[in-house]
């Protein structure tokens, strides 16, 4: 019996959601085309995994319906935590990445620190 469920969130490149993934607790590395490992040995195959430390692993794949927007699946409770804790994780550092790349290309440098739990960017440019 599979336990995997799954949540959508919106993402855009999948080169920086796979950065922002190497960026999460409990993550040892991302694959591309890769096994998801779920309860009793159940797998899935997914376009991104994210490999966590343990038993069980995330996978991330396009949602062929909407465009722009991933579904994410795993086995929740073998990882303990809940899809809706995991995903705001997961958009956390997708967004901290999409806007240091794009303050990057415009030539801003980027202090990162964290108040409250979140993700403070500080980009400044000479002129």
């Amino acid at each position: 019996m599979s336990h995997f469920t799954s949540v959508k969130v919106k993402v855009s490149d999948l080169d920086a959601l796979c950065e922002a993934l190497e960026g999460l607790p409990g993550v040892e590395r991302v694959e591309k085309d890769a096994t998801v490992r779920g309860y009793a040995g159940a797998t899935r195959q997914s376009q991104v995994v994210a490999v966590m430390e343990g038993r069980y692993d995330v996978g991330f794949d396009l949602d062929a319906k909407n465009e722009g927007e991933i579904v994410i699946t795993a086995d929740w409770w073998g990882l303990n935590t809940s899809e809706a804790t995991f995903a705001d994780k997961v958009m956390q550092q997708y967004t901290k990445v999409e806007a240091s790349n794009r303050l990057e290309i415009e030539g801003f440098s980027l202090e990162e620190t964290m108040e409250d739990g979140k993700i403070v960017l500080t980009a400044t440019r000479w002129v």
